[in-house]
């Protein structure tokens, strides 16, 4: 009991906020979150059997999404910066934490441009689509709390995109082209 009043206190708290990376997120968010949206009441498990196995596939391996360490990306961010001794290639980056993608990438770049923001370019993450049917959550809303599977964004001159793809790959990361950044008025278009 406790701990479900503490996981309410540390929702209302945090419900703007989201605190979730690309991979790993954090498990007390998560659990506080489900626990809100009545994923673990007891007509829930009774009734939906399924979501309750997608659940605990969730939290225990070899799936243990939400069980996973935060993904750190300062070493790989970093090495790829300082590879570019003479020319700055990179031009703007973009934690994507609570606030989703819109809150966060606008503040990478000036505001007299926009990013386009391809969605068809990643698959999001099973977990957001299980907080979404379980909690009635408007897709809206999802896109403007939670990250949706991108954890870093980095912004890049367009003749760098390959090569800066490459060193990020060599240090295991997993990048890919979502958008672009174009003249605009400083907002995140989703297309």
């Amino acid at each position: 009991r406790r701990e479900r009043r503490l996981a309410k206190q540390r929702a209302s708290s945090n419900r703007a906020r989201g605190a979730l990376l690309s991979v790993g997120m954090v498990f007390s968010i998560i659990l506080a979150v489900l626990i809100l949206l009545g994923a673990f009441a007891y007509a829930d498990v009774t009734r939906d059997l399924p979501s309750v196995e997608i659940l605990l596939r969730l939290l225990n391996p070899p799936d243990g999404l939400l069980l996973e360490p935060t993904r750190i990306y300062a070493k790989a961010i970093t090495k790829l910066v300082r590879s570019y001794k003479s020319k700055r290639v990179v031009t703007g980056m973009a934690h994507i934490t609570g606030a989703g993608i819109e809150g966060n990438l606008c503040r990478a770049y000036p505001e007299k441009f926009d990013a386009v923001v391809d969605r068809t370019t990643w698959n999001v993450p099973p977990i957001f689509r299980f907080l979404q049917e379980k909690g009635g959550v408007d897709e809206a809303e999802m896109w403007r709390v939670f990250n949706m599977g991108v954890g870093y964004c980095v912004i890049v001159r367009p003749d760098f995109v390959d090569g800066a793809m490459k060193k990020l790959k060599r240090q295991g990361e997993r990048p890919w082209v979502m958008g672009r950044i174009e003249k605009g008025t400083g907002q995140v278009r989703f297309e």
